[in-house]
């Protein structure tokens, strides 16, 4: 059993899936605690959120800046967005 702490994986999910395929991640005995900016800058923000929500059992994600950012502009707290890649994870 093993506690992994990944942090700014920014939306890059195969490199994600290579990192876990690496480390011989083990979903019914092991655990991952994402410190944050799991999304954003990579091209695959909504793969990433999807995979670790699918792995909840064994996965956390804790809210970096990137997160926060994706939810202001969610809620309308910014209405001009500087340029990102979130455009599919807001959809």
């Amino acid at each position: 059993m093993a506690d992994y702490l990944i942090g700014d994986v920014q939306g890059c999910f195969a490199s994600l899936q290579a990192l876990l395929k690496n480390m011989a991640f083990k979903p019914i005995q092991d655990t991952i605690i994402f410190l944050g900016d799991a999304i954003n800058r990579g091209p695959q923000s909504l793969e990433t959120l999807r995979f670790i929500k699918a792995n909840s059992s064994c996965m956390e994600l804790l809210l970096g800046n990137h997160e926060i950012f994706a939810l202001a502009i969610a809620l309308g707290a910014i209405k001009n967005p500087r340029p990102h890649t979130l455009e599919a994870l807001l959809n």
